[in-house]
């Protein structure tokens, strides 16, 4: 179970990081996705 709950709070955390980047890419570049 904890091996489990590692694995989702990563991916949680990633997924957090991408939204924060990608919301920063449309707010500097106007562009859709920042990669």
């Amino acid at each position: 179970m904890g091996l489990l709950t590692t694995i989702g709070s990563i991916l949680i955390v990633v997924g957090v990081v991408l939204w924060i980047l990608g919301a920063t890419g449309r707010a500097v570049g106007g562009r859709k996705h920042f990669f």
